[in-house]
């Protein structure tokens, strides 16, 4: 499922969640975002949250070291699992589903 949120406490609720950190003014991120869209509407196991940077407290941005976007960061509990590096939706879908 998709969801565009800025409550990162929401995020942190679920299990397994992949959160596409993103901004209005990126260009890589208009490119990057159909792509992540059609991942989240694909993959039905895991929810895919849109979070864009310049909505969100600058302390959540220092804790998953957000330094440049598009980042995507695979995450259970609000913590850190893994970046997803890939840039297509099957690609994604496949590191997500990829046992750590």
């Amino acid at each position: 499922m998709l969801k565009i949120t800025d409550n990162m406490q929401e995020i942190a609720a679920e299990e397994n969640a992949v959160v596409y950190f993103t901004a209005s003014w990126c260009q890589p991120c208009k490119q990057l975002k159909p792509i992540y869209a059609k991942a989240g509407m694909t993959d039905e196991n895991t929810n895919y949250f849109v979070v864009d940077i310049d909505f969100i407290d600058k302390e959540y941005q220092d804790l998953y070291n957000i330094r440049s976007v598009p980042t995507i960061i695979q995450m259970s509990h609000g913590k850190e699992e893994r970046r997803i590096l890939a840039r297509s939706a099957e690609a994604i879908i496949e590191e997500v589903n990829t046992p750590f």
